[in-house]
């Protein structure tokens, strides 16, 4: 596998992340150096009681944790209109991994430097 020591992936969580198969790609993305962050639109949280479907969230945290991605490279977006284009083009992520069309879109169209894999 290519050497990864300055590679920065963001991957979408509901979706993406919280497949296993994802999970393991991710495992070996890691073992090659790459640095894993994950944007999720849900809300922080502070604000997670807005939303019923994920009033918390503790599976987000139990991937993280597993995975051994540092709480800190955790971002949420509020459920924030194009959070996610608007973060990427002012970050340091070389690739994003993502499973909405919409945000794939998005996300091209606003980075256009970010290699962007749809799931």
């Amino acid at each position: 596998m290519v050497e990864g020591k300055d590679l920065n992936v963001s991957l979408d969580f509901d979706g993406t992340l919280d497949n296993p198969a994802i999970q393991i790609l991710v495992k070996k993305l890691m073992r090659c150096g790459c640095q894993i962050y994950i944007l999720t639109c849900r809300y922080d949280d502070l604000h997670r009681h807005l939303w019923q479907p994920h009033s918390t969230n503790e599976d987000l945290y139990l991937v993280a944790d597993i995975l051994k991605i540092p709480h800190k490279n955790i971002y949420f977006g509020n459920m924030l209109p194009q959070f996610k284009p608007k973060f990427l083009h002012n970050s340091t992520i070389d690739m994003h991994i993502e499973n909405d069309a919409k945000e794939v879109e998005e996300i091209e169209t606003w980075c256009p430097k970010i290699k962007v894999i749809k799931i």
